[in-house]
């Protein structure tokens, strides 16, 4: 259970950053689907940059 709690922080710390960043309300994230692709395209893009992960 500990990974799924972890993975959720680490996304609302990461939609908390992004959205300062942006000027957004959470909301306004999930409620545009071109914030939404814009926002996951960081996350996928903050994983695949793990050192050692492939």
């Amino acid at each position: 259970m500990h990974p799924v709690e972890w993975n959720t922080g680490e996304a609302a710390g990461a939609l908390a950053a992004h959205c300062l960043d942006h000027r957004l309300e959470p909301a306004q994230v999930r409620e545009d689907p071109a914030a939404l692709e814009r926002f996951q395209a960081e996350l996928v893009a903050g994983v695949s940059s793990w050192p050692g992960l492939r």
